[in-house]
């Protein structure tokens, strides 16, 4: 009997330290109702959070997930170091999701993500290292590997790899593109569609520079 006490009794140990809790409260790691290593599925507030994972209404002036999040958050800086999906504003801040991002990224300054974003990236500043699926927005946005879709970069847009769609901004730059490029300056290598601006360049081309519309397929 004594035996089947104590199992029960560390089964509801092992289950309490292991169960993702509904709340955190934080002021920062070090003050906050949970520890900062818990999963927290529900509602998070405070000035700095922590937690393993995440899912829920995040409000915070800053936060670290080490894991996953999911949810709508608010922060002035959002740190994720694994998946991130939903929407996840930071006002006057800074993204920073070091897996894939899946929904809404929208950072006044810098939006960063070092996997792939599938959806829409926002910020001044918008860095995907490994490429886009769906929009990529910013007075400066840089794309890696392959973009699918469209790229916003009003002052400069660059895409490192293939580009699948419309790339727009003041000077556009990338390797290879199968769509169309619209901007003031168009660079690109490698080209199937058309370039539309005043200063066109497709270096693997027969006519590698033409004024105001060029074209290869």
């Amino acid at each position: 009997m004594k035996a089947l006490i104590l199992l029960l009794a560390f089964s509801a140990l092992f289950r309490s330290a292991t169960a993702a809790e509904p709340i955190q409260l934080s002021i920062m790691p070090g003050l906050a109702w949970h520890n900062p290593q818990k999963d927290i599925s529900g509602f998070r507030l405070g000035i700095w959070s922590e937690s393993a994972s995440f899912k829920g209404l995040d409000l915070n002036l800053g936060q670290q997930t080490r894991g996953d999040w999911s949810g709508l958050g608010f922060a002035f800086y959002n740190q994720v170091d694994g998946d991130m999906r939903g929407l996840q504003f930071a006002p006057f801040g800074m993204n920073y999701t070091r897996g894939d991002a899946y929904g809404w990224s929208s950072a006044s300054f810098y939006s960063r993500i070092d996997g792939e974003m599938n959806g829409w990236q926002s910020a001044i500043f918008s860095y995907s290292m490994k490429g886009v699926n769906g929009l990529q927005s910013g007075l400066v946005s840089i794309s890696g590997d392959t973009h699918n879709g469209v790229q916003l970069g009003w002052l400069f847009a660059e895409n490192q790899g293939q580009l699948n769609g419309l790339q727009v901004g003041l000077i556009n730059r990338s390797q290879s593109v199968s769509g169309l490029q619209l901007g003031l300056v168009n660079l690109t290598q490698n080209m199937n569609g058309f370039q539309v601006g005043l200063i066109n360049v497709i270096e693997n081309s027969p006519l590698p520079f033409f004024p105001f519309v060029n074209a290869k397929f």
